[in-house]
């Protein structure tokens, strides 16, 4: 019955009968007073301020959901990419320490084989000057590693919730449920 008013126009009355149509809302009046032509005027006027009000604040709370729909969104877009920078942080963390350990491993391999080489005295101490300035070298670029460690905080500290973003609650009224935003 009301998709076929809508077709109607914005305001259609058959005897004691009055629809007040806009875009996503429509009135309907059973029992119009006919016997009173200025009253009646009154009441289609009403109505017709009422249902435009009423599309206004449809349009509101659309425009609120989506944006509470957009806010929830970017909340976890936030919490994905926090994570996956934090389990980036936590694998460099492992790959400085794996390498710290590798190049303390090789340092101590190169050393252990100086018996078997046959170095002189001289030769080892080249070598190992060699081996202990090239990790040092490459511990330093891991020490560098300390600014990334600074930056994965810094992005973590700002994609981190500060506040809570409001969400849509239903809550029961006796014999209705109404929607509440904030």
């Amino acid at each position: 019955m009301f998709d076929k008013m809508l077709g109607m126009g914005r305001i259609f009355s058959f005897k004691n009968r009055m629809v007040v149509n806009h875009e996503k809302v429509s009135i309907l009046v059973v029992n119009m007073p006919l016997d009173d032509a200025e009253y009646c005027g009154r009441i289609r006027d009403h109505l017709a301020i009422v249902a435009e009000a009423a599309d206004l604040a449809i349009d509101n709370v659309c425009a609120r959901l989506e944006a509470v729909r957009r806010a929830q969104e970017m909340l976890h877009i936030a919490a994905i990419t926090r994570s996956a920078v934090e389990e980036l942080r936590t694998t460099y963390r492992d790959i400085q320490i794996s390498a710290r350990l590798e190049l303390e491993t090789m340092t101590d391999s190169i050393e252990g084989m100086y018996l078997s080489l046959g170095l002189t005295n001289r030769q080892e101490a080249t070598v190992s000057d060699v081996v202990r300035h090239a990790t040092g070298r490459v511990l330093d670029l891991l020490e560098l590693g300390s600014t990334l460690d600074a930056s994965f905080t810094r992005i973590v500290g700002q994609l981190a919730p500060t506040d809570e973003i409001p969400t849509v609650e239903e809550k029961a009224d006796p014999g209705f449920e109404s929607i509440e935003l904030w």
